[in-house]
């Protein structure tokens, strides 16, 4: 998964809770360039307010917890070099900060997915305890 898609996961999350919250129409919602109009055509895209929204999500985060998994198994391989030459260049200070700030923004990218997670099991929560269907007045 490239940073693109990735971040069309979070924003087919936060539309779909949108949607189902009733906030916005799902006619409404941002369409990434080049993509079809055709339902069909879709398969298993993420399509805010579809009712398997959520476990397709799902699985778009496992997909990214698969791929952080296999980068901390590379990342403790390097760590595990045994010529001298190797853990010299590996503790080179650019090396280090490198490494921390890619670690970092992994786990940015982690809590930014399990807050999104969370807001779509919010709304289908509230679509499945009846609560969207009463009618409601939003203050601003």
């Amino acid at each position: 998964m490239d940073l693109e898609s990735l971040s069309r996961l979070v924003i087919d999350g936060m539309q779909n809770s949108l949607v189902v919250l009733g906030i916005t129409s799902a006619k409404a919602q941002i369409q990434p360039e080049g993509s079809a109009e055709d339902v069909e055509a879709a398969g298993d895209a993420l399509i805010p307010g579809r009712k398997d929204f959520a476990s397709n999500f799902e699985k778009g985060i496992h997909k990214f917890n698969g791929r952080r998994q296999k980068m901390r198994a590379s990342c403790a391989a390097l760590a595990t070099t045994t010529s001298e030459q190797e853990r010299q260049e590996r503790n080179s200070h650019a090396n280090t900060e490198d490494l921390f700030v890619l670690l970092f923004m992994e786990h940015l990218l982690s809590t930014l997915f399990q807050a999104t997670a969370e807001l779509v099991e919010f709304a289908d929560s509230k679509i499945a305890d009846k609560t969207m269907e009463h009618s409601r007045l939003i203050f601003p």
